[in-house]
Order: C-alpha cells, then structure tokens, then sequence
C-alpha cells in the first residue's frame, strides 16, 4: 500500500498544473519504495491499520452478476445476457476492498482535490483502482 500511494506522490497532471506531489516522497525515496524488506521494516510508520472490507472471489463476483441479470430479466446467454454480463463483470472484477489508515493525514494530503484559478479539481484516479 506504502508503494500504491508512493506512485500517487509522484503522478503529474493531464492538466497545465501539477497536484502536489506529497509528504512521503519525501521521506521515501523512490528506490525505497521499490524494495520490500526495507517497506516491512518502516511501514509501522506509515500505515496504522489495514482492513480488508470486501474479498471478491472470481466464483463471488460471477454469482452476483449472474443473480443482477437474472433479476433484470434476462435470458441467459442471450445477446443482451452477454452484452450486459460484459459490462457489468467489469463493475465487480475488483479482488477486495481495502480500508486503509494512515498513521498522518499528511501522508494522504496530496491525493485530495485542489483549488486551481477558482475552480476544485479532483485528482486522476489511480490505476490501482485505489481510492481515498
């Protein structure tokens, strides 16, 4: 996770601006991030707690949107059965939920939106699906 929001810290913007870049890019260099005994050692100072909220099995996530279809009234294997399963598959195809503390809010500050000539402007969402 300590690397998740490290590449956080050092993602740019699509816009004309660059988000903040973050607290622990300071404290962490980018070789650090890479190496995971050094990140096991340090990590107590970092991150407080770790709580998986939601695991997704493969089987899990194929139940759940087989039940939403079926509920929708479609007929399985149907144009629109494969069409939406497709689509909806997608939705769900996340391995678990993860509920992250940090043990400073200022290891996080750079992930929240910023102010840019009068207007808020969220960040880019993560490629890890991880979210704040």
């Amino acid at each position: 996770m300590i690397q998740i929001i490290h590449d956080a810290c050092l993602q740019g913007s699509h816009q004309t601006f660059e988000f903040p870049k973050g607290t622990l890019l300071t404290e962490i260099n980018t070789s650090q991030s890479c190496d995971n005994d050094y990140l096991e050692k340090v990590v107590d100072q970092y991150i407080e707690s770790i709580k998986i909220i939601n695991d997704q099995s493969e089987e899990n996530i194929e139940l759940i949107v087989t039940d939403l279809l079926e509920n929708m009234g479609l007929e399985m294997y149907s144009d629109e059965w494969e069409e939406a399963y497709e689509t909806e598959i997608e939705k769900y195809s996340i391995e678990s939920v993860v509920e992250i503390t940090m043990s400073d809010q200022k290891y996080l500050d750079h992930l929240l939106p910023i102010e840019n000539k009068g207007k808020i402007i969220n960040r880019p969402n993560w490629d890890s699906f991880a979210c704040l």
